[in-house]
């Protein structure tokens, strides 16, 4: 039997098992914080919340989506949802939302009401606001993003001087900005507390043809590390999040979660094991760090 720990942004412990295919949230120091789950469908999505003690889980084909209690495992109701895509619980864990083929929806766990979002077509990248029940996503429109309230279902629109589209979006440990990669190989700092830039740099020049992916700040936020894919290596460039300057490259990529002081590490353990590996964006060391000590 095999397996793996994901950690997500809001720091939710996801074991998978196969042999059987099974899911379990974990606690911070990587004990049983849920029933175990048998998969329903070899492809699917799982959100849990402590608040509400619920677990939803949701599949490609085959199964509706499913409404769990957390601690006894016990199947609560189905929803008439299939081809679910990310799939998560807003703060109060009252409500899902989650991708269903090419539509966003936002469901009432309680009264079964279903609101279709208009306006959002992906989930991948979402941004919850601090001290409130709303979340930033990415737009199809230039310079945008869309904040969608999942106490109402209402999205408001964002304009920023950016010139493309957004597809990542990371928010700093602090919680007081963001930084936006755009599909331009554009980079942004913008403060929350207005929408205002801080900086903006290209790095259409610096890259060429080597394809942009996604970043991560290190754990204090002085660094930000986005992912570079080159026709015969994987790099990392460093950014100082105060000014916008590139301040090193390393032939090491880690993407996942802000760690430590410098460092960032990977959403996923390697295969049967608590381990985790980091990069530490000041110095490009490569480590791993034990989930059950953090250390």
């Amino acid at each position: 039997m095999s397996f793996y720990i994901y950690t997500t942004p809001d720091g939710s412990h996801f074991r998978h098992d196969d042999d059987p295919d099974t899911v379990t949230v974990l606690d911070d120091s990587m004990q049983p914080l849920s029933a175990t789950f048998p998969k329903l469908d070899e492809d699917c999505d799982s959100a849990a919340s402590v608040t509400s003690n619920r677990f939803a889980m949701g599949c490609w084909s085959g199964t509706d989506l499913t409404l769990f209690d957390l601690k006894s495992g016990e199947s609560l109701t189905t929803f008439p949802f299939q081809k679910i895509g990310p799939l998560r619980f807003d703060v109060t864990g009252e409500r899902l939302y989650f991708k269903t083929g090419s539509q966003v929806m936002l469901l009432e766990v309680n009264s079964s009401k279903a609101t279709q979002i208009k306006g959002i077509r992906e989930l991948d990248e979402v941004v919850p606001l601090r001290d409130s029940n709303d979340v930033l996503v990415s737009s199809q429109t230039k310079g945008e993003l869309l904040k969608l309230s999942l106490s109402s279902g209402q999205v408001t629109a964002i304009p920023l001087p950016i010139d493309g589209t957004l597809f990542d979006l990371k928010r700093s440990p602090n919680g007081e900005h963001l930084i936006l990669i755009d599909r331009k190989k554009g980079v942004h700092r913008v403060n929350i507390s207005d929408w205002s830039i801080v900086w903006s740099v290209s790095l259409k020049k610096t890259l060429g043809t080597d394809h942009m992916g996604v970043g991560q700040f290190s754990g204090d936020g002085t660094l930000f590390g986005a992912s570079i894919a080159a026709t015969d290596r994987n790099y990392t460039i460093v950014l100082d999040t105060a000014t916008g300057k590139q301040v090193a490259e390393f032939d090491a990529v880690c993407e996942g979660l802000p760690f430590r002081g410098t460092m960032i590490r990977d959403a996923a353990t390697q295969m049967d094991s608590y381990f985790a590996d980091t990069l530490d964006l000041a110095n490009g060391q490569i480590g791993r760090v034990d989930l059950r000590t953090n250390k």
